[in-house]
């Protein structure tokens, strides 16, 4: 069976380049583990970067494309790459590298059927959770019980808060 490539753009990895070192097969699809991080479509035209809340808004209401910085701090583009609106994920230029895409509600269903019980905890980055954090990375508190911090990110994929 074909691996199914598929992009997460809140986890994803990238410089504008189709090769990608940091991923994670996950039953037959392969995830990135680092957030998207271009700002160029695949044709090469740039993405218009909203450096405030005003711009952004102003990009969703003139249904144009955009990025920005999480919490519009350029200083978390290291951790969690950029953010895109509608309009740059679903540019007809390409916002996702060659062979990749942004996963359908389908593939997060095979993605959760693959890693099975505990997804949540088992799909998370066992760093940048204000839990994990007070709690010293020892114990994660899931739905009340106690889960060892071996179970965070058991499965490679390094979901970030945010």
């Amino acid at each position: 069976m074909k691996a199914t490539l598929t992009l997460f753009l809140f986890v994803l990895i990238g410089t504008g380049s189709t090769i990608f070192s940091q991923t994670v097969t996950i039953g037959t699809q392969v995830w990135m583990t680092k957030n998207l991080d271009v700002a160029t479509f695949r044709n090469g035209d740039p993405i218009p970067e909203a450096k405030t809340k005003e711009e952004w808004t102003k990009a969703g209401q003139n249904k144009q494309p955009a990025w920005c910085y999480y919490d519009n701090d350029p200083k978390n583009g290291t951790k969690y790459g950029k953010l895109y609106n509608w309009y740059a994920v679903n540019d007809e230029r390409g916002l996702c590298p060659l062979g990749w895409h942004v996963p359908s509600d389908q593939d997060w269903m095979i993605l959760e059927m693959n890693v099975g019980a505990e997804a949540g905890t088992k799909l998370k980055s066992a760093i940048g959770w204000k839990e994990a954090e007070r709690r010293g990375w020892s114990r994660l508190f899931n739905k009340g019980n106690r889960r060892q911090s071996k179970d965070l990110n058991s499965a490679g994929f390094s979901a970030l808060p945010g």
